[in-house]
């Protein structure tokens, strides 16, 4: 069996526990439906004075209980459907098997396991062994993947730790393109909004940088081209700029994505033209605003969201990922002649990214 990262368990199916494994780490065990004795968790395996024997009839029990609950029609086995279901239900839980592998591991189980004289129903004594196995086979399928997740955790935070010690000062950093990330974080979390100063590539051509952001699923307002549009050749109003904009906003604020203005070469009239509080508030750029309004914790109907989104908008919390950066290609001498006047450079925390080494 491969192993996949556990996915969020799903509403209104019986969770894995209730089938009698454990659940992942932060899964309540409160299902609706009958009542099925909760799984224990890691930490409350039988101590060396409970008797093996005890606790042998302790899963006994938890099997017979299980047995009885995905016996639908209450004829004392459990159909090819039944048995199936016992497997399903705790594979939301903990995505023990992706959905290649679910099928055919049914099929190999219950072959195993159901009654070759009965059509392959499924009877309560070959379930309980069964059961014992299965679970005991899950159980360590969570624990594994409970330390794995740990120590991706702990990495993910040394690596942080270590890009702050990296990233220091109130000065210009510089970063590779592969070190990009560290440097967002950490401009964010000391309340800065990142300016990304393009060096990956020529300035007058697609760089490597606009290259992995035109590919990564965020959400891009290429400030350059609404200035062309709305001031040369007036394809489109401000208001009908602003409108556009706001969507792609809004969008990122729902899903997740981090929002970035483009400003390629050019120093393009944000501040004095395009920035509008119930449009495109100037303070997207106040990375502690938009800090404090994200996530479930945060209150965007107390800050300056409040004046931009609507019911309309269908939102009832930031999501939690929602995060803002600038680009421009101006070099780390010369991005603050060039963007002073449009842009609270104050706020802004100047990175020169490079191209890998």
């Amino acid at each position: 069996v491969h192993c996949m990262a556990p996915p969020a368990a799903k509403p209104g199916v019986k969770a894995g526990v209730r089938a009698g494994v454990k659940a992942k780490a932060g899964t309540s065990t409160a299902t609706a439906g009958k009542a099925v004795p909760d799984a224990r968790t890691a930490d409350e395996t039988p101590p060396p004075n409970v008797p093996v024997e005890g606790a042998r009839r302790e899963q006994q029990e938890r099997s017979k209980l299980v047995f009885a609950e995905y016996d639908a029609d209450k004829d004392g086995v459990l159909s090819l459907k039944e048995f199936a279901a016992v497997i399903k239900d705790i594979n939301e839980e903990v995505g023990y098997l992706n959905d290649n592998e679910i099928g055919l591991y049914i099929k190999k189980q219950h072959r195993e396991t159901g009654s070759k004289a009965d059509d392959g129903l499924v009877h309560e004594s070959n379930f309980a062994q069964w059961h014992a196995d299965f679970v005991r086979e899950v159980d360590a399928f969570v624990t594994k993947e409970a330390a794995k997740r740990q120590a991706a955790d702990e990495s993910r935070a040394a690596e942080r730790a270590a890009a702050h010690k990296s990233f220091e000062g109130d000065g210009v950093w510089t970063c590779k393109l592969d070190m990009l990330q560290a440097a967002l974080d950490a401009a964010r979390d000391k309340g800065r909004t990142p300016l990304l100063l393009d060096a990956t590539g020529a300035a007058d051509g697609f760089t490597p940088l606009e290259t992995f952001y035109s590919y990564s699923g965020h959400q891009l307002i290429e400030l350059k081209k609404y200035v062309v549009e709305v001031n040369m050749k007036k394809s489109m109003s401000v208001m009908e700029a602003r409108a556009e904009m706001r969507q792609k906003i809004v969008l990122a604020m729902k899903r997740g994505y981090e929002l970035v203005f483009l400003c390629s070469n050019s120093a393009p009239p944000f501040t004095s033209q395009f920035v509008e509080a119930g449009s495109v508030p100037l303070e997207l750029l106040d990375q502690p605003q938009v800090g404090a309004a994200v996530g479930l914790d945060g209150d965007w109907k107390a800050g300056f969201l409040s004046k931009m989104l609507t019911k309309e908008d269908e939102i009832m919390f930031v999501h939690q990922d929602f995060a803002v950066a600038v680009v421009s290609k101006f070099g780390a001498d010369e991005y603050a002649d060039f963007l002073h006047e449009e842009l609270p450079l104050e706020k802004l925390q100047p990175i020169s990214v490079t191209a890998h080494s």
